[in-house]
Order: structure tokens, then sequence, then C-alpha cells
């Protein structure tokens, strides 16, 4: 009796396996070709959440008004705004010379960097330390008698607040905790701290690069002072 030789159904996973031989997960897989946005538009005229950035933005709101916008997702009131300004005031002056990200920034310009290198150095140690700050603003409880003052009187008591430095240091998160509510805006990590970098990263790059240059013979490099610890031989 003649054999008959029967053919096997083709196996589909193992014909993937092999169209796919080689491939990693990354290369084999289909993609989106169109990078996902939320509020920037560059389609054709480029916009923000709809609004054209030239003829309507440029013209009619000033930079305050735009970035509430692109945190809370509508224009503020007037007094909302004032509260907004009143916040980067207080991230502004609880800055100082001593900071990590200018002292960091200064630094890297002593190497010679390029500046685009001593900007992401100072940018990136702001960062750090306005997420530091966030992270206490959301924990703060302002008391009642701050956010009565601040109702009251939001500019006065501000600059009242400010005054002195030991004040600066122990009311800014408070401060900035109760402006952010009376702006109407969330109080998350992620919203204080781009309130924070808003006001003071322009300040930082400024001080950063204000002299033509800086040798290392002018900076006072033992600040904060250290002492180096281990084996000697």
């Amino acid at each position: 009796m003649k054999s008959v030789s029967r053919r096997k159904a083709p196996n589909s996973a193992n014909t993937r396996r092999k169209k796919n031989d080689g491939l990693g997960p990354i290369e084999a897989a289909t993609w989106p070709n169109v990078i996902p946005s939320n509020l920037l538009d560059g389609r054709g005229r480029v916009r923000l959440q709809g609004y054209d950035v030239v003829d309507d933005l440029s013209r009619h709101y000033s930079e305050s008004e735009i970035f509430f916008a692109l945190l809370g997702g509508r224009f503020p009131t007037r007094r909302e705004l004032e509260y907004l300004e009143l916040a980067f005031a207080v991230a502004i002056v609880t800055l100082t010379p001593g900071h990590a990200s200018i002292h960091g920034g200064k630094l890297a310009r002593l190497t010679r960097a390029r500046p685009a290198a001593i900007a992401g150095a100072a940018a990136t140690i702001a960062s750090d330390e306005a997420q530091r700050l966030a992270e206490s603003v959301v924990d703060a409880r302002p008391k009642k008698s701050l956010l009565l003052h601040l109702e009251r009187s939001p500019r006065a008591f501000v600059a009242a607040e400010t005054r002195t430095r030991s004040v600066r240091a122990r009311n800014a998160t408070q401060l900035l905790r109760g402006l952010l509510e009376f702006a109407g805006l969330e109080v998350s990590v992620n919203n204080v701290l781009q309130v924070v970098l808003r006001a003071r990263l322009p300040v930082i790059l400024a001080e950063v690069f204000y002299a033509d240059a800086i040798s290392f013979k002018d900076y006072p490099m033992r600040v904060p002072d250290y002492e180096y610890v281990g084996a000697r031989s």
C-alpha cells in the first residue's frame, strides 16, 4: 500500500517566531508614529490648550496668566492671579546665593563647561530643591491666623512675613500652601514644583551667568566648609 505524506497545518506561533527572529519586542511590535500631546498643539499654527500663541496668548494674556491656565485649565481671576504672583515672590525671596543650584552652576562655570551644560547642572539641582520644597508645602497645614491674614490683605502680609531670613525659612511652606489654595490651584507636588521652578529658575540662571568669567582663585571653594575623612598613607 502506497504511503501518503501528510502536511502539518502551519503553527501561527511558530510562523510569527520565525518572522520576528532576531528582533526584540520593541522592534517586532507596531507603534503609533505620533508623539502624544496634552497641551501643546503643533499642527498648523502653534497653540496652547487651543489658544493661538502669537495672535491670542501673546497679545491678550500675561505670562503668569498663561502659566495659571496651563496648570489649572482656565484663566485666573484678578484675585487668583495676585495670589499666584505672590507665591512666585515667596519662592524667590526664599532663594539665597548659598543654594546648591546657584553654587553648583557657578562651579560648573569654573570647569569651562559649555553654557548648556552649566544651565543643565543648575536646573537639575534646582529641580531637586524644588521637589523637596514642594513635598514640604503639600504636607504643610497653615495656621488659621495665617489664612485669615492672607484673605484680608495678602500683599501686606506676605511683605511682612518675608522681611527677615529667619521668618522666610520658618513660614515659607505655610505661605506657599495658603497662597496656592487662595489662587484656586491644586496643591500637588507637581504643581508646586512647577510654581517654584517658574519663579526661581530665571533668577538662578541669571545669577550663574552674570559675571563674564569666574576663577578658582576668587571663588570661595570651601563654602560650605568640609573635611576629608579617610585612611592616610
